[in-house]
């Protein structure tokens, strides 16, 4: 008998596509520790972590610094307690202006 293959978690699936866009968009891999530090940021109001909008009543758009990588705009779910999505402001402002 086959055994089925197990799914990943949506936690997982998010974890995945943000390594994926931070280093599509950004060029780095920000690795289980930069994550972590992004989100104790966040949930401790840190000086480095920049509240933008409620996009709904799990997720929020954050503008985030980090030492050595451009500033980003991170999709958080507090939900999960997880990253969703990197985004560039640059280009982010450049749509909201049209």
């Amino acid at each position: 008998m086959k055994r089925r293959k197990r799914r990943a978690s949506k936690k997982i699936c998010q974890t995945i596509h943000f390594q994926k866009r931070s280093l599509q968009r950004f060029g780095v891999v920000l690795g289980k520790a930069e994550r972590k530090t992004i989100i104790d940021d966040i949930q401790g109001s840190s000086y480095f972590c920049i509240f933008i909008e409620r996009q709904s009543n799990t997720r929020s758009k954050y503008l985030v610094k980090l030492d050595g990588v451009k500033p980003m705009i991170v999709i958080y779910d507090k939900t999960r307690k997880n990253l969703v999505t990197a985004l560039n402001p640059y280009i982010e402002t450049r749509e909201c202006s049209k």
